[in-house]
């Protein structure tokens, strides 16, 4: 018994020490009233550095969305104009969740404080949806000033 507690509070001890050195980011899209709140982590156990997860914070301007991804560098011509180097790369289920057979992808360049969305609709190819800029936000993060979600046309 006393090697499991052992065990259990080593555990807790280094996810804790791990845990503070995760990345954050929490931001609203310019212009329309959704935003993100993702977790970049730590490399090691559980997992490695490129792994992301977080919210897609009022994905529809009334609900929040799970999305999870990997961060990678890439080209920057499917970026934001002006954007290079790595993106956190996230899947949204927002439109499968609604009925819509279709995928969302962000990309976001924490660099230049840009994101680009592109939408899967039939299958064979991914397609522009929208792009623009973030503004960082405080925690919790509150609705954007924007009437309207970015992944509408």
């Amino acid at each position: 018994m006393k090697k499991m507690l052992l065990v259990i509070s080593l555990v807790l001890c280094l996810s804790a020490f791990s845990a503070a050195k995760d990345t954050f980011y929490n931001f609203t899209l310019d212009g329309f009233c959704d935003g993100m709140s993702l977790r970049l982590y730590t490399p090691g156990a559980p997992v490695p550095k490129i792994l992301v997860g977080g919210l897609h914070v009022l994905g529809d301007c009334v609900n929040n969305f799970n999305v999870g991804g990997f961060k990678h560098g890439i080209s920057p011509t499917v970026q934001y104009p002006g954007s290079t180097g790595a993106v956190l790369d996230v899947s949204d289920p927002l439109l499968g969740l609604f009925g819509i057979d279709a995928s969302l992808q962000f990309l976001i360049n924490t660099n230049f404080h840009t994101w680009t969305i592109y939408e899967g609709p039939d299958g064979v190819g991914n397609y522009l949806l929208n792009e623009g800029t973030y503004s960082n936000a405080a925690k919790p993060m509150t609705k954007g000033v924007g009437t309207k979600a970015s992944v509408t046309r």
